[in-house]
């Protein structure tokens, strides 16, 4: 009696890599139409699979590079990415998630949000950041502490320095800037 299975075919190259088509068997992405698997030494798996769902997989047990670009030129991309219905995602589930390049990193879009705990833009290195420049039409900043709201004057302090003609000096305004957001007054 034939079952679900017979059409799944397993061409075997040796003890490290084979070919599979049909594997009907479920997984997180569905069954596979067909798929490309190793094993090395290390027991690292290699996986490349496109699945019924219409998923297309690349899995490895070790680390992953891609390189490409090598014999390109600089006025073409080396390695280009495209999402052309939803998302590109890029997750580091476990660490940090790092963009360099030698010249500029161009980020471009209808809207950019940054969103962390902390953010940090240039550092105090002996070769690091020497200048930030923000141009645009409208540059909103908004805090109450912190050296930027003071030296914008969007602070508690800078709005007790402009009472009475500026009779409060800006370091008496930091003061009580501090004060005021510690919970208490100089």
């Amino acid at each position: 009696m034939s079952g679900p299975q017979d059409s799944r075919v397993l061409d075997v190259f040796g003890p490290k890599f084979y070919l599979e088509t049909g594997n009907l068997q479920d997984s997180d992405f569905g069954p596979e139409a067909f798929a490309i698997k190793g094993i090395n030494n290390e027991g690292a798996n290699f996986t490349l699979a496109h699945h019924e769902t219409n998923y297309t997989r690349l899995d490895t047990g070790g680390d992953l590079l891609i390189q490409g670009g090598e014999l390109g030129s600089n006025d073409t991309p080396g390695v280009k990415m495209i999402s052309h219905t939803g998302n590109l995602e890029l997750d580091s589930t476990q660490a940090s998630l790092t963009l360099g390049a030698s010249d500029t990193i161009t980020l471009e879009a209808d809207k950019i949000v940054l969103k962390a705990g902390s953010i940090q833009i240039g550092d105090r290195a002996k070769h690091g950041t020497k200048s930030i420049t923000l141009s645009g039409t409208k540059i909103q900043v908004d805090g109450k502490t912190g050296n930027l709201p003071i030296h914008l004057k969007l602070s508690w302090g800078a709005g007790i320095s402009k009472i009475a003609g500026n009779l409060v000096d800006m370091d008496t305004a930091k003061a009580f800037a501090k004060g005021a957001a510690t919970g208490g007054l100089l």
